[in-house]
């Protein structure tokens, strides 16, 4: 079943759909984007798109990979874009939706230090034009195949997260991303599956590890030894198996696990790591590990 996790390419040019949040960094992913080889496209109306894929497929080779950058500056662009989308698919052109997202206290900040409007604030404030756009976009966003928070990335982060998505040939392989975090800071937003090890005894309780975390040697090994903890790895990758098969036959390359604890020092990094050092045995599979919250404490 392995072997098969290797992505089907589709043989025509490919198409990036680069939207989200006002704020969220369109523009540094498009510039990520554009130096990783992406042909780019920004401010184009969203009923050309069909228009702009068929000039490419009437020259073959000019364009391999197309993205196209599109914003909601009016609610009749959205609607647009939402139709642009059903005729792309329609068309039967194979198409994926990269959507960045951020908190609405940081789209807030960032506006405010750009001393700009929202484009959707009209008369009112601020946040009026960020909850207008995220109510508008929920469809759009629920239908992405990567969502990237970059509440706590600045421009190089994004860059960089853009560019382990996306490599110079699109990706090739399936990306997975498997986080450790504390529920006592709030959920990942872009998370894909969420998985809760608050049932394995914890190491703060016990002095001589306190101080340490899931990556030393002897919380890792406090953490794993325990039976609970040993079946959940094992039966949680089982139940991922069927489910990285149906990402490659969907064209879907990027994945994040989060995995949570009460403060995202020991219990969840020691079992992402796990995680992750058993993800990384599977063919055509890339893993990242990345702990949040590790050193907040």
């Amino acid at each position: 079943m392995r072997d098969a996790l290797t992505p089907v390419k589709p043989p025509e040019s490919e198409l990036l759909i680069v939207t989200g949040m006002s704020g969220a960094g369109r523009t540094t992913a498009a510039h990520a984007l554009e130096d990783l080889g992406w042909y780019v496209v920004e401010g184009l109306p969203p009923e050309l798109i069909t228009t702009m894929m068929d000039l490419v497929s009437r020259n073959p080779g000019s364009v391999e990979k197309l993205a196209v950058v599109l914003d909601v500056r009016s609610r009749n662009l959205f609607s647009d874009m939402l139709s642009a989308l059903e005729q792309v698919k329609a068309a039967g052109m194979t198409y994926r939706l990269l959507f960045l997202d951020a908190s609405d206290d940081l789209l807030v900040r960032r506006f405010e230090q750009g001393r700009r409007p929202h484009p959707l604030q009209g008369s009112g404030r601020v946040l009026d034009g960020i909850v207008a756009e995220r109510d508008l976009l929920q469809e759009v966003k629920a239908s992405a195949e990567v969502v990237v928070d970059t509440t706590d990335l600045n421009v190089h982060g994004l860059a960089r997260a853009v560019t382990e998505i996306f490599s110079a040939d699109g990706p090739t392989q399936l990306r997975l991303n498997v986080m450790s975090f504390g529920f006592k800071y709030g959920v990942p937003s872009d998370a894909n599956f969420i998985a809760d090890v608050r049932f394995v005894p914890n190491p703060h309780w016990v002095p001589e590890l306190r101080a340490l975390t899931g990556q030393d040697a002897a919380v890792r090994d406090f953490v794993l030894v325990d039976e609970g903890a040993g079946e959940f790895v094992d039966r949680y990758l089982e139940a991922l198996y069927p489910v990285l098969e149906g990402y490659r036959r969907e064209n879907k390359h990027y994945a994040t696990l989060a995995v949570g604890c009460t403060g995202g020092k020991h219990r969840s990094v020691a079992i992402a790591e796990e995680l992750a050092r058993r993800l990384d045995q599977l063919p055509h599979v890339t893993v990242n590990t990345s702990h949040r919250d590790l050193g907040r404490e």
